[in-house]
C-alpha cells in the first residue's frame, strides 16, 4: 500500500490538473483492439503525481497501469 504523502488527509488532496473530469479511452499492454473508457477521478499536479482513472466498469487504475488518451467525440 502506498505511504500517505504529507499534503494528503482525508479532507485534503494535493493541487489537482487540467484532466481532472476529462473523459478518456484507456488500453492495456498497447493493445489498441481493446479500449476501455473512463474518467479521470484524481490528477496530482504535485507530489505525489498520481492518476486515477475510474473505467466505466467501475474499477480504478492508475496512469502508470496502462495506455490513455483524451476520448474522441463518439468513441469511449
Amino acid at each position: 500500500m502506498p505511504a500517505i504523502h504529507k499534503l494528503e488527509s482525508l479532507q485534503h488532496f494535493p493541487a489537482q490538473g487540467t484532466f481532472l473530469g476529462a473523459r478518456v479511452q484507456v488500453c492495456f499492454n498497447y493493445d489498441l483492439s481493446a479500449l476501455y473508457g473512463g474518467v479521470v477521478v484524481r490528477e496530482d499536479t504535485v507530489e505525489p503525481g498520481l492518476m486515477i482513472i475510474r473505467l466505466d466498469s467501475g474499477e480504478h487504475v492508475t496512469s502508470l497501469e496502462c495506455q490513455w488518451s483524451m476520448a474522441q467525440a463518439g468513441r469511449a
